[in-house]
Order: C-alpha cells, then sequence, then structure tokens
C-alpha cells in the first residue's frame, strides 16, 4: 500500500492539536486516517466504537499496538494489522533472543509465541509451550542461554490447547515430569493431536480464583474462554493468570490473558466479551500493574525486551542506565494502563462483533488494487 500525504499530514496535526480520534468523526481527515488507501467498509456506528478502542490506547505505543492488532485497524503505513496465524509447518516459528525480563522472569520463546519462565526459588514455572516442534528448536537452547535447566520445569501454564501454546508440553511432560496447569481434563487416546495426549495423573486442574503455589510464587488462575465447545453450549478451554514478580526486589503483579484472538461465531464472541467482564473484576481486585501476552507481537513485547538488553549492556553504544528509557522497566504500566489494556481487547471485541453481524469481513476495510 502507499503512503500518503493527506494521511500523514492529518496524523500530524491530530497529534499536534492534541485532537482526540473521536473528536474529528465526520472529517474527511478522519475517515482517512481509518482507511487510507483502502475502500471503509464500516458503518458510522462501527467507526464509532472504533474510535473508544483508539481513545482507550491514546498515543501509548505499546497500547496502540494492542489496539491495531486486536482491532485490525491500520498502522502509520496504512497497512492492516492481524496476527501471524498459527502454521502448524515446522520451522515457520524462530526463536527470540532469550532475555531475563524481570528478577524472576525470562522470556524463551519465539518471535510469535511464548515460553515465558517463572523462577520461584524452588523451582521453575513455564508459561505456554510454543509448537511441537519447539521444545528441541526454540524452548530448550533459549532455556540454557539463560544458565536455567530443564529438568526444573514443574509446571507448565497453557493459556489455551492451540498447538501453539500446547504443542510442546508432551515433550517436558515426557523427559522431565512436568505436570501441566488446565482448565479441564484432557485424556490421552490416539485420536487426539499430539498436544492433546495429556492423561490425568500429569495434569493440574484450575478454575476461577484457584491458586498454584510453587516456592515463593503464588499464581491466581482464571478460566476465560473464547468460544463454545462443538456442541455450541458448553464454554471452552482457557485460563489467564496473574503471577507476581519482582523488580530490584520490589513486587509487582503481572496479568495475562489466556485468549488474545477472536474467533468463530457471534456467540463466540458475546462468550469472549462475558470472560472478559469477569476477568476484569479480578484486575480490579488484585490490581496488576503489568500486562503482558503470551505472544510477544501482541503488545510490542520484543521491542520492550531489546530495550530491556539494551539497557542491560553498559558497555554499549546506548550507554546503560544513563539514558532515560532505562528509568524503569518497560514492562510496568501502572494499574490504569493495565486495566486500559484489557479494555481496549474488549473495545475491539464489540468492534470484530459488529462487523460479523453486518455481514463484513474483520477489517472493515477492502483492499484497493
Amino acid at each position: 500500500m502507499k503512503k500518503k500525504t493527506l494521511g500523514l499530514l492529518a496524523v500530524s496535526l491530530c497529534l499536534s492539536w492534541g485532537f482526540s480520534m473521536s473528536a474529528v468523526a465526520q472529517d474527511p481527515a478522519k475517515i482517512w486516517l481509518r482507511q487510507g488507501p483502502n475502500k471503509l467498509l464500516d458503518s458510522d456506528a462501527i467507526m464509532a466504537k472504533m474510535d473508544m478502542a483508539r481513545d482507550l490506547a491514546g498515543y501509548d505505543y505499546y497500547l496502540s499496538t494492542l489496539q491495531r492488532l486486536q482491532c485490525q485497524d491500520i498502522d502509520e503505513t496504512y497497512t492492516i494489522v492481524q496476527t501471524p496465524g498459527v502454521n502448524m509447518g515446522a520451522w515457520k516459528e524462530v526463536p527470540a533472543e532469550p532475555t531475563q525480563v524481570f528478577d524472576n522472569v525470562y522470556y524463551v520463546g519465539g518471535m510469535e509465541v511464548g515460553g515465558w519462565i517463572i523462577d520461584t526459588g524452588e523451582g521453575l514455572i513455564m508459561l505456554d509451550s510454543s509448537y511441537e516442534y519447539g521444545a528441541t528448536t526454540i524452548l530448550e537452547p533459549n532455556i540454557a542461554a539463560l544458565g536455567l535447566n530443564p529438568a526444573d520445569i514443574k509446571y507448565i501454564l497453557v493459556t489455551h490447547a492451540g498447538p501453539d501454546h500446547f504443542g510442546a508440553v508432551m515433550h517436558f511432560v515426557d523427559n522431565y515430569g512436568t505436570k501441566v496447569v488446565f482448565n479441564r481434563q484432557l485424556a490421552g487416546g490416539p485420536a487426539n493431536p499430539p498436544w492433546l495426549q495429556v492423561v490425568p495423573e500429569d495434569m493440574v486442574i484450575m478454575g476461577d480464583g484457584d491458586k498454584l503455589t510453587l516456592g515463593n510464587t503464588t499464581i491466581t488462575a482464571v478460566h476465560t474462554p473464547r468460544s463454545y465447545n462443538a456442541d455450541g453450549i458448553t464454554p471452552g478451554d482457557g485460563l489467564s493468570y496473574f503471577i507476581p514478580v519482582k523488580i530490584n526486589g520490589k513486587r509487582h503483579l503481572w496479568a495475562t490473558y489466556g485468549n488474545t484472538g477472536l474467533v468463530g461465531t457471534v456467540a463466540d464472541k458475546v462468550l469472549y466479551r462475558e470472560s472478559m467482564a469477569k476477568w476484569l473484576k479480578y484486575v480490579d481486585a488484585l490490581k496488576p500493574d503489568i500486562a503482558i501476552s503470551s505472544h510477544p507481537f501482541v503488545d510490542a513485547s520484543l521491542d520492550r525486551m531489546e530495550i530491556i538488553r539494551e539497557c542491560n549492556d553498559r558497555r554499549g553504544q546506548h550507554k546503560g542506565w544513563n539514558k532515560q528509557e532505562c528509568s524503569r522497566n518497560p514492562f510496568v504500566i501502572g494499574r490504569k494502563a493495565a486495566r486500559r489494556y484489557f479494555e481496549i481487547m474488549d473495545q475491539c471485541a464489540v468492534v470484530q462483533t459488529m462487523r460479523q453481524e453486518a455481514g463484513i469481513n474483520s477489517t472493515g476495510l477492502e483492499e484497493l488494487p
């Protein structure tokens, strides 16, 4: 897609004059900011809901990254922002640079999906497990690079049973005796794909408000399904977590939502919003000041990890902690912003539901030749 001078000018004017996105809702420049060089399919009502999501993000880079992806909005180059998508093909996913994110948390996953390692002092807990092939091509090499031992992983927290999250669990169960935390039994059977071969004795079942304690760490789970099971009646899988972390010895709370993607029918999206409403009640009660997705592309986590690595390299060109951006960990966004993070996800679910009800595609745009 081509960049347009008018669009760039409109962005500059909005920024310099302090206009909110919704304040110029009927302005042609505003419409251009929404569609770029594409045909706009969204109705005025849908655009109003999109404006609400944009206003929640404001001009925060990390929250805007989240909003554009969840709402399938356009970026500064007028490119429609969409997820990479789950791909079972081996070697699609590649390792990210392993990074110590907090005192007790490490990123060991790929460019598209975690693992995250939590060190509890009495063993490790891993959040999500990449694809099946990721065990030996991504996770174990990254774990070793940080001086950790995969044999110390006592539990894997699964967010949902997609192959990019659940894929490598059997490798850790079979080789290290790791237990798998999930919200329902996934008894193994020949009809199940490899990532669903976990038998009951290797499962730890958790639900709303249940806690898992290992060492100095207690994690709280919430059941947050995004779609119904095949019967169309019972809610599907999915767990979200509140994980205590430390930064320079000070306690913070990380909230991670288990189902970022919107899938399925309108009824599924209604269920997604019901799950988010329940989750927000826990957010209000527990007051996390960190919100991070298991998918590092969702909220610019890869960019933030790069900042951390540069800040830790005191000898490099970056000059380490002398730079302003090194004065605080970039993942700490505060309680209000952490709540807005999940409000954005909810508001984008409203947008996507309205598009589906209107019979238009999930982007609300049609790319023109």
